[in-house]
């Protein structure tokens, strides 16, 4: 652009060559501003899309397609990956003790505990109400058991906003396998859940099918 101004000044005067070239600054300015505005408000579009608002977790939108990933990828490579389901214990009776808007605290700081926590290759998912999903890739069964025993340590030593009482979590392990459908997978961990809090809470059970 410049050697273009400058080779019009051989046509044109110095005064409309410069309002031309400010100009074109101008408008190259604006041009940029605007797709930085564009791309600001296509990346919060993408967050409010794939975010649950209140915990800041992903939201189920694209579980489906995230967990048909790590299939593929299973079956393709051999990359190992692992569901964890974790519940939180007693909700509801914090919720009808305490008020909601505290157990709305609990899920936030219940999802920032576990998120701390978590490798740059798992993922954490609000599954529904006080559930949660981590899909953790590149991790096989006892690896993701050493996280679960981790993550339900940590739950039950943090103080929550509110919660006069130790809150603890269930937490059901479900490894991917080899024949093992999206909805085979997810019912295997909600299995190892519902064995986890049916065993008396606080406690992380793997899948019962062997």
């Amino acid at each position: 652009m410049l050697t273009c101004l400058i080779a019009a000044l051989n046509i044109e005067t110095y005064s409309l060559v410069w309002r031309f070239g400010v100009a074109i600054f101008d408008c190259i300015i604006f041009a940029a501003i605007f797709a930085y505005i564009i791309a600001k408000q296509k990346a919060a579009l993408i967050y409010l899309a794939t975010t649950d608002e209140l915990t800041g977790a992903l939201n189920r939108k694209n579980l489906a397609t995230s967990l048909s990933s790590s299939i593929e990828s299973f079956k393709h490579t051999g990359t190992d990956t692992s569901l964890l389901l974790i519940d939180i214990d007693h909700f509801k009776t914090v919720n009808d003790t305490y008020g909601h808007l505290v157990g709305d605290k609990l899920l936030t700081q219940f999802s920032e505990v576990i998120k701390h926590l978590l490798p740059a290759e798992a993922k954490l998912f609000r599954f529904g109400g006080e559930e949660f999903l981590v899909q953790y890739e590149h991790c096989d069964l006892q690896k993701a058991l050493e996280m679960a025993q981790r993550l339900k340590q940590a739950v039950y030593q943090t103080d929550f906003d509110g919660v006069p009482v130790n809150v603890s979590c269930s937490i059901g392990v479900a490894e991917l396998r080899i024949n093992d459908s999206l909805e085979e997978w997810l019912k295997q961990s909600d299995i190892a859940l519902y064995a986890a809090k049916k065993s008396g809470r606080n406690r992380v059970v793997s899948r019962l099918d062997k």
